[in-house]
């Protein structure tokens, strides 16, 4: 059976019962303490009046941890099947994500192929996370999703779960998508006054996340790059960087997932351009060239790889065909050789940034002094 397995947090708070954060012994130690001397020297009526007490003291303390505590160390000790059912009349948005770290945990646990039979873990974790997402329909919140698209990008290499997705509409690409796009759209309609840092943080969480489920989710599989994409998926993403501009791990991420999305794939290099992505992309950038170095290596990647001049662009033919040469005329109608420039100036130790960067400048017929 599986032990109760404890997040740190969960393990604070029942430490705390017994020693306060300062390290001084709380009042139900004390009572225990005494307790002892008392029961050892026979003196049993004073000895068990604070044994009692200390013990009701931690009763009432451990009534205080919470639903949300309760519900893991629940959830730990529960099969992953058990749990499916429990949380598929569940509302609360804390308990549906202690089930979801719990399952998580279990997908960890060493042990968890003789408890389980092949992906058989991995198929509780996603009927979770569908559970979960149709309850976030309902009642939107964004602690809830992160932990949805963190779970959903936990399992989103596994080859049955993307098998599952592809053949089953009760596990479509929808509704996660859906929930990241309305997320943003609440982000973009706050005004100033509403918006706290928690808030932005976290809706900002939900966004990067997202980025990296959907590149996780397409590595290496080109059939569901083209799905994700054709059910709006790179429209998320560009709009995610656009309105996080400044906001590194949004803009990482969300150029990785694009790269991940349009390497070696033709049609969604013409739906990025389509879409206005070279603008993005040389933005985010510049936006964050001072600041992050991956930023910078994940948005020249994607450049370099749309830009590149290959054979198979020039069998295409002009009506579905992507032209390299009008899209560098593009690209450098809105930014591309200061973005590229900067990139190679603020990072000069950086091999991939400096050669793909020369290339860039070079092709595209950059008039001065390329970085070296």
């Amino acid at each position: 059976k599986h032990p109760k397995r404890m997040s740190d947090p969960l393990v604070n708070n029942i430490t705390c019962i017994f020693v306060t954060r300062e390290g001084s012994i709380t009042a139900p130690s004390l009572c225990i303490l005494i307790a002892l001397p008392l029961l050892l020297s026979s003196r049993w009526i004073l000895g068990f009046s604070s044994l009692f007490l200390g013990l009701f003291l931690i009763c009432r303390a451990l009534e205080v941890t919470g639903a949300e505590d309760n519900a893991k160390i629940r959830f730990n000790i529960m099969h992953a099947s058990d749990i499916v059912q429990e949380i598929k009349t569940e509302s609360d948005a804390m308990i549906l994500n202690s089930a979801l770290e719990s399952i998580a945990m279990k997908l960890n646990y060493e042990q968890k192929q003789e408890e389980y039979a092949e992906n058989e873990l991995e198929f509780f974790f996603s009927e979770a996370v569908y559970i979960s997402l149709k309850q976030h329909a309902i009642s939107p919140d964004n602690s809830l999703l992160t932990g949805i698209l963190s779970s959903l990008a936990l399992i989103a290499k596994n080859e049955a779960v993307r098998i599952q997705l592809t053949s089953q509409t009760s596990f479509s690409l929808d509704l996660p998508l859906s929930a990241m796009n309305l997320s943003l759209h609440e982000a973009q309609r706050k005004e100033d006054e509403e918006l706290t840092e928690e808030i932005e943080q976290l809706s900002a969480d939900v966004q990067r996340k997202g980025c990296l489920w959907m590149g996780a989710l397409v590595d290496g599989n080109k059939q569901l790059a083209t799905r994700v994409v054709d059910e709006g998926g790179l429209r998320i993403i560009l709009a995610a960087i656009d309105w996080y501009r400044y906001h590194e791990d949004v803009n990482n991420w969300g150029l990785w997932a694009i790269f991940m999305l349009c390497y070696e794939h033709l049609t969604n290099k013409i739906e990025l351009v389509r879409l206005g992505g070279l603008q993005i992309l040389c933005q985010s950038i510049l936006n964050n060239s001072d600041s992050s170095l991956e930023v910078c290596r994940h948005g020249i990647a994607v450049l370099f790889d749309l830009l590149q001049n290959t054979n198979i662009y020039n069998t295409i033919n002009d009506h579905n065909g992507y032209d390299v040469m009008k899209v560098r005329q593009v690209a450098v109608s809105v930014g591309l050789h200061n973005a590229v420039y900067k990139a190679m100036l603020n990072y000069p130790e950086s091999s991939e940034i400096i050669k793909m960067g020369t290339e860039l400048l070079m092709s595209t017929s950059f008039v001065g002094d390329i970085p070296v």
